[in-house]
């Protein structure tokens, strides 16, 4: 028997025609629309033992009377696949969402007489065009690397999550989505200040990518963000003299002002209706984990 998965994708990014690649026992199928956008996605694999895993009817007197549903446990791996893909893809290629929560599964049998089919639901979302196109050979570089890079599946969702927010113009959601990768990666699982603000200054990916950012600032068309950095102050002015000590503490303190509702002072408190003046936050920071993620990339191949 055959297990054939398959979601629904989220995406305004470009594929010519079907791409498909055989791994190991898997079978990958990118599937493109009608206009070329990158639409579907399923992966297929020999299931030997199946029968627990089937839907099973029972009828009375010729007709259906119960239809019972396995627990959807049994495809864990192929889901942990999809999620590391989405996370690359996501990065690489702008893909939004790949509906690895919503499977449409069929049975494939050698007499079609099991064949089942579970329909996914769909949801569409309003996001700008993109004109990154997944090809063949990033594909196959994605898949076998993933022993390699599969740890940063997790972390890098949150990239995706934040960078749909952030077009969405949601800005506090994506910045908060941003931190979440940066404090995944490079913070220690202690969320005291002194202890996370030295995790992070000791982090030379983390360093690497604010000073890339702040090089970006220097052009002409992100004046408006180098504004706000260069406005942004503190109580003790000292934090502010070096540019990565100021960023990493920007960070901190702003993802600990939007992550608690205070009614006592405004200038401490989350607003919801007024997303539009955290933009140039969200967007240095997703600035920030794009270019972390290159370096994280290149990490495991880098002989020391």
């Amino acid at each position: 028997m055959v297990l054939l998965l398959e979601c629904k994708v989220e995406s305004d990014t470009l594929i010519d025609d079907v791409i498909e690649w055989r791994v190991n026992s898997y079978v990958f199928k990118l599937y493109p629309s009608e206009n070329k956008k990158f639409d579907r996605i399923s992966v297929e694999c020999i299931f030997p033992n199946y029968n627990e895993y089937v839907p099973k009817v029972s009828f009375d007197e010729g007709e259906i009377a119960t239809i019972e549903f396995p627990e959807e446990n049994f495809y864990t791996e192929q889901v942990s696949m999809l999620q590391y893909i989405e996370s690359f893809s996501s990065l690489d290629h702008g893909v939004k969402k790949i509906h690895w929560e919503n499977p449409s599964i069929e049975w494939i049998a050698e007499n079609d007489e099991e064949r089942i089919a579970v329909n996914a639901y769909h949801k569409n979302r309003d996001y700008p065009d993109n004109i990154r196109k997944i090809t063949l050979g990033w594909f196959q570089n994605t898949i076998i690397h993933r022993r390699m890079l599969g740890h940063l599946t997790e972390p890098f969702s949150y990239y995706r999550i934040g960078t749909n927010h952030y077009n969405q113009h949601t800005y506090i959601q994506a910045f908060l989505h941003f931190f979440m990768m940066l404090e995944g990666i490079f913070g220690t699982d202690n969320t005291n200040k002194k202890i996370m603000i030295r995790a992070f200054l000791d982090a030379p990916y983390l360093a690497n990518g604010i000073n890339e950012v702040l090089g970006s600032l220097e052009k002409l068309r992100h004046k408006k963000h180098k504004d706000w950095f260069d406005n942004y102050t503190f109580i003790n002015p000292d934090i502010g003299k070096e540019p990565i000590k100021k960023m990493i503490n920007i960070f901190y303190d702003e993802r600990g002002k939007l992550a608690h509702f205070l009614n006592t002072n405004s200038d401490q408190k989350r607003n919801n209706f007024e997303d539009r003046k955290y933009q140039s936050l969200a967007w240095v920071a997703m600035s920030v984990c794009h270019y972390c993620s290159i370096k994280l990339r290149l990490d495991p191949f880098i002989r020391r």
